[in-house]
């Protein structure tokens, strides 16, 4: 007896698709309700930098935007948690007919397998599983760190100094909607390349309730030797090979995260 099943219209598929498969909705938008976030941006060569970003799009600025989010109250984890710490780029697409600035993400750590599987299948971020600390303190430093196989691979520390009024917190949020560029590839399998690749926009929007100045820094530890985090040293080589200028514009943000997955599309 041959198999019966078949894709259907008007469904959309996630893996292992023979089981799970839903009615497509156009108006869907992720709710965290409840976030922390530590954001601290590392000034960088831009010739250094561009080595990882893919020729459609521009360098807006010579920085990496480190952001460490501990995610509460995530509605499709039906309030659950994770945690997630990114690397992302400034940059404006300019690989069509458009133009759009946004954030392009160089990696994505979470420590949560669910996020990661969806985040990589359907929008290409590139996002990889590991353990993630929550963000602990001591008075007013802010501390997390991130691991694999029992091995420490970054530290974020955020020492607090001042809140910002209510005032600021009101004009931060009005241009807290960014687009992030998520590239979609599917590795070939019988020889090199890929056979599929495009760049997905996936826009997203920071309700801050609360924001923190401060000073910040993140520390990459790559290993000495690949073969002791195989599965990362390419990654932690490329981060921490990334000339240090210095950091600025640090923050602890308390709020809510949204993600307007109705509007991500491909570019």
């Amino acid at each position: 007896m041959r198999g019966q099943f078949r894709f259907k219209d008007g469904y959309t598929y996630r893996m292992p698709a023979v089981f799970r498969n839903y009615p497509f909705k156009r108006d869907v938008r992720v709710v965290y309700d409840d976030c922390r976030m530590i954001c601290v941006e590392q000034r960088t060569e831009e010739e250094a930098l561009a080595q990882y970003i893919p020729e459609d799009f521009e360098i807006a600025a010579p920085v990496v935007n480190w952001s460490y989010t501990n995610c509460r109250g995530v509605d499709f984890m039906m309030g659950g948690e994770y945690r997630i710490m990114q690397a992302s780029a400034p940059v404006r697409y300019c690989g069509g007919k458009e133009s759009i600035d946004g954030c392009y993400p160089l990696v994505i750590f979470e420590n949560n397998a669910v996020p990661v599987l969806g985040g990589r299948e359907e929008d290409g971020m590139p996002k990889v599983v590991c353990d993630i600390s929550l963000d602990r303190h001591f008075e007013n430093h802010w501390f997390a760190a991130l691991s694999s196989d029992c091995e420490t691979i970054m530290r974020m520390n955020f020492r607090q100094e001042a809140e910002m009024a209510p005032s600021a917190v009101e004009a931060y949020n009005k241009g807290a909607k960014m687009a992030a560029f998520g590239n979609r590839c599917l590795p070939s399998v019988d020889r090199a390349g890929c056979d599929y690749q495009d760049y997905i926009l996936y826009p997203q929007e920071i309700a801050a309730e609360r924001i923190f100045t401060g000073r910040g820094s993140v520390e990459v530890i790559a290993p000495a030797e690949w073969y002791i985090q195989p599965y990362f040293s390419q990654t932690l080589y490329a981060l921490s090979g990334l000339p240090n200028l210095g950091f600025e514009n640090a923050l602890r943000i308390e709020g809510r995260l949204r993600l307007y997955v109705s509007e991500s599309r491909p570019l």
